[in-house]
């Protein structure tokens, strides 16, 4: 392999470099060192000896040959221009270690950090050979499946983990030239195929995608099926062309078995608990109901008596309907259907509802002064908005003071419902929001629940944790996929 294929301006970790055992350092626009490798330490050199100075300083030290030095500067200016010069075995290095004297000399541009660079590679005179064959060791050597891709589908690369992983020999796919899709078998749980428009690579060459990292199901050469990881990343040439695909493959299937049993005994201990939970709450009402019956069926009983009886029947069977409703949307809750929302606008309709059922509450807006709209579901926020207030509404005694805050920063959309009631002790904070536990009478334990499980449908979360008011605040947060607009705070 010549040094001009090494392909420097794909690279962009030093420790790939020190494995090839190529000296690498990088130079920012103002010709100043940043980077210096170990492999040029092991030269002799210690980093600290040249970080921070001036490029044409350091050669003046290393390179006895001014036109050597003139040579390897003119390169570097080349390359910060966006160039790619391959300077052939005649660049002469004086370093205390004998192993760099002639080298070859690459300058290219990088990025490293998100931050453009010119790196400058070395590479002994006569170690192209050297550098090959330990490249193509650190392939054998690696445990997860490597494949490379060219625009074409071809597979180029592939070593030995990736043929164990999928049946096949890495000679024989090389040979015969075959395309990714033959050679990876490869399908969504529900039987769709990845091979046409869903196919991570073919997203990366279209330029529709960036580095993906996806689990998938793979058809080995032997028919069984694997579930595998995979991380597709495109190497791009100096135009910012995607000139290869490399895939990288983990065998996951025993992990993801084990994660579909864990899930599945979840299943069942919520069940468990649901099941529980029905029980508790229908067998006081029945036992009221079951007393009220025989009262109203003993003639002896006064009318009056007889007449309240039923009216306790009706109370309890109204009682049992809502903590039915509530177990279902517990139990089968709605797909998120996300859409725009405005939230501060939600905010201000719903209170103005609690303001006018609760007079002798003091309700406090207090919203961002520009408005995020956040893709989720309105009817959602909506419920997950309400049910907290009505809890903090259900801890104030009949006056009070209830807080409804908005604020944007750089966790997410922040939306927070607060009181100066009782608050919630901190060793109750956590099982709070759990599934039927309550610290109220009459509580069914689940509206908190139904707030955390419809905010987790829109990829949010619930916390609790003590207010400023005194009393509990309920924290809402959503993530940021959502763009500002200005507008008066409330």
């Amino acid at each position: 392999m010549s040094v001009e294929k090494l392909q420097p301006s794909s690279f962009v970790e030093t420790p790939l470099f020190e494995a090839l055992g190529m000296g690498f350092c990088a130079v920012d626009d103002a010709l100043v060192v940043r980077k210096w490798n170990g492999v040029l330490a092991q030269w002799g050199i210690a980093p600290e000896e040249y970080l921070g100075r001036r490029l044409k300083g350091v050669l003046t030290r290393i390179c006895p040959e001014r036109t050597g030095a003139d040579r390897i500067l003119e390169a570097t200016g080349r390359a910060l221009a966006g160039e790619t010069v391959v300077l052939g075995g005649g660049i002469v290095l004086e370093f205390p270690s004998p192993v760099a004297e002639r080298l070859h000399l690459v300058a290219a541009p990088v990025d490293l950090g998100g931050f453009p660079y010119v790196g400058l590679f070395f590479l002994p005179n006569g170690d192209a050979e050297q550098v090959r064959a330990r490249y193509e060791r650190i392939l054998e050597s690696a445990t997860d499946g490597i494949m490379v891709i060219d625009p074409d589908r071809r597979v180029r690369i592939f070593n030995r983990a990736c043929g164990e992983l999928l049946g096949r020999r890495p000679e024989d796919v090389i040979r015969t030239n075959c395309v990714c899709g033959e050679v990876v078998n490869c399908h969504m749980e529900d039987g769709t195929s990845l091979a046409a428009q869903l196919c991570p690579a073919r997203e990366l060459f279209s330029g529709k995608g960036g580095n993906q990292v996806e689990e998938m199901l793979a058809t080995n050469a032997a028919g069984e099926e694997r579930w595998i990881e995979t991380h597709y990343s495109a190497i791009r040439d100096d135009n910012g062309n995607v000139e290869f695909v490399v895939g990288i493959m983990r065998d996951v299937h025993d992990r993801k078995l084990l994660e579909q049993r864990l899930a599945q005994s979840e299943k069942l201990a919520a069940l468990g608990q649901l099941t529980a939970g029905i029980a508790h709450e229908i067998k006081n009402p029945l036992g009221v109901i079951l007393s009220s019956v025989e009262i109203i069926l003993d003639e002896q009983r006064p009318k009056d008596m007889r007449r309240e009886a039923a009216h306790f029947i009706k109370e309890e069977v109204q009682r049992l309907d809502h903590r039915l409703r509530a177990f279902l949307t517990f139990a089968r809750p709605s797909p998120a259907h996300p859409e725009p929302v405005v939230l501060n606008s939600v905010i201000r309709r719903i209170v103005k509802g609690f303001e006018t059922t609760w007079p002798a509450l003091t309700f406090e807006l207090d919203l961002a002064a520009a408005e995020s709209i956040v893709q989720l579901d309105a009817d959602h926020f909506g419920r997950m908005l309400t049910n907290l207030l009505l809890n903090a509404v259900q801890a104030l005694p009949g006056s009070g003071t209830v807080r409804i805050r908005t604020r944007t920063d750089d966790g997410g959309v922040r939306v927070a419902v607060e009181d100066n009631g009782p608050g919630v002790p901190e060793a109750l904070r956590r099982q709070i929001l759990d599934p039927f536990f309550t610290t109220k009478a009459d509580g069914t334990g689940l509206g908190l629940a139904i707030v955390c499980q419809l905010a987790a449908s829109n990829g949010g979360s619930l916390r609790v944790c003590a207010s400023d008011l005194g009393g509990a605040r309920f924290v809402l947060t959503f993530p940021h996929q959502s763009r500002k607009q200005s507008g008066a705070g409330g």
